[in-house]
This record gives structure tokens, C-alpha cells and sequence, in this order.
């Protein structure tokens, strides 16, 4: 399994290694599995919401195409969509529209990044705010840690059923500040509770990978 660090973000190739290779019995040919050398990549999250508002998108020529089909064309090999445990004041972010949005990127070819942002809502710099459905166990990190481990493990299982598995997973987003609080960020960083949850997250991750590539 390949890792990744991104400005402080924790990125999760779920692959097999480099030297994997598959043999097509057919032709006898060797398909080779290394992920691209290179990532240029985009955040269409916001696609399918503001197509369903009436928005037209169109590439450098001004015809009209499918956005994903544009951002291929233009040589865009990964899209990154974000995912929201409980987003109830909106219709997108959710599970079944990251289902949509990574389907119409496979579609085009392309690799997917699928950003968990551990909340309903924006998680960022400044927000960081445990989801609704966890915050009973807020101060109880060995619960929360296998809510945030079993979350992460079904929407991957889910994912890979539906022949949608991802092939990077984000652990969190923008997570300068310490996971899943309440209300006003917390200061300094506890360490032990953040790791200890991070690292669940990842353990699932690398789970779901494994069980792939036994496959």
C-alpha cells in the first residue's frame, strides 16, 4: 500500500504495490497496476448540485460536454469528492452522491480521491465539529474510535461492492486542529486522542485494502 502526505493531510493509495502486475489469460499480455507517476487532479464535489441548478459547463472550444468528460479530455487523471456523514441541510455531500460523483468519474477513467470529513458539515482550519450522531461519545475516544473505524470500513465495503472503491482516502480534512470536537476548537492538541483516533481511521483503510487485494 502506497502512502501519501499532503500538506498535513493523511492520503491513502488503496492499491497493489508497484511491482503487482495481472496477466491477461486471453493474450498472454501483462497489465500493469502502478498508479500514475503524476496526479493532476480536481474537486468536482460540487458538480452534480450545481447541475441540478441549471449550470452548463463547456470546454476551451465553448461546446457544451459533461464536466467530467472536459477535465479528462483536459488531462485530469483523479477527482476528488468529499463525503459528509449526515448532511441534513443539504442533498449532496452525502453517501449516495459520492456514489454518483465516483461513478461518473470511473466512468471517464479516472482515479478517485474520497476526502471522509468526520462531520455533517465543513471540516477545516477552523471547524472541526464532531458528527450529531457521535457526540454522546465525544469525550469516550475507544467508542468513538471504532464509530470512526466502523463508518470508515462500511463506506469502503459498500463502496467496493459496488465496484466504487476509491484509489486514495483521505483520513479527515484540513486537520490542523485535533478531530472531531464541539463547538470552539481546543487548544493545544491532545495527541494521544488524536492519533489514536487518525490512526483508526487509517487501520480501516488498510483493512479494506487488504481484503482487496486478496482478492
Amino acid at each position: 500500500m502506497r502512502f501519501l502526505t499532503i500538506l498535513g493531510l493523511f492520503l491513502f493509495v488503496i492499491s497493489c504495490s508497484p511491482s503487482d502486475t495481472k496477466e491477461n489469460s486471453g493474450s498472454g499480455n501483462v497489465i500493469n497496476n502502478e498508479p500514475p507517476s503524476f496526479y493532476y487532479g480536481a474537486d468536482l464535489s460540487y458538480v452534480n448540485e450545481m447541475e441540478d441548478c441549471g449550470a452548463v459547463y463547456k470546454d476551451l472550444s465553448g461546446i457544451s460536454k459533461d464536466p467530467y468528460k472536459i477535465f479528462k479530455e483536459a488531462g485530469a487523471n483523479l477527482v476528488r469528492v468529499r463525503l459528509w456523514n449526515n448532511p441534513t441541510w443539504t442533498n449532496y455531500s452525502n453517501y449516495e452522491d459520492v456514489k454518483k460523483t465516483i461513478s461518473r468519474a470511473k466512468a471517464e477513467g479516472m482515479s478517485v480521491l474520497l476526502d471522509f470529513h468526520y462531520s455533517d458539515t465543513w471540516a477545516d482550519p477552523s471547524n472541526q465539529e464532531i458528527p450529531s450522531a457521535w457526540a454522546s461519545e465525544l469525550n469516550n475516544t475507544v467508542t468513538l474510535g471504532d464509530l470512526l473505524y466502523d463508518y470508515t470500513y462500511e463506506i469502503l465495503n459498500d463502496l467496493a461492492k459496488a465496484n466504487l472503491l476509491p484509489e486514495i482516502v483521505q483520513v479527515g480534512n484540513e486537520i490542523n486542529p485535533m478531530i472531531l470536537q464541539q463547538g470552539a476548537l481546543q487548544w493545544p492538541i491532545d495527541w494521544e486522542r488524536n492519533s489514536y483516533l487518525i490512526n483508526k481511521g487509517i487501520k480501516a483503510v488498510r483493512d479494506i485494502s487488504a481484503k482487496k487485494i486478496k482478492k
